[in-house]
């Protein structure tokens, strides 16, 4: 086999997305009011989840708060 002379190492950097403050309080809030309210909720993990570094705090809190979530393709 000939030796591949064009090679060369990728490097991805890809920067975390914050959240809006604005946005987390709203949904947070949403969240609170709908689990008091004892309403059927679910959580859907998309690509933000990766790119946002949050696979660990997304996984705890559905865990700690016992809510079912799927994930998109992205997610995966």
């Amino acid at each position: 086999m000939a030796p591949v002379k064009n090679y060369r190492d990728i490097k991805v950097d890809i920067k975390p997305v914050l959240p809006d403050p604005k946005m987390l309080k709203q949904l947070s809030d949403a969240l609170a009011q709908a689990i008091l309210d004892r309403k059927q909720i679910s959580l859907l993990v998309g690509y933000g989840v990766l790119r946002s570094h949050a696979e660990k705090e997304v996984l705890y809190f559905a865990e700690k708060y016992q809510i079912p979530f799927m994930t998109t393709m992205d997610a995966k």
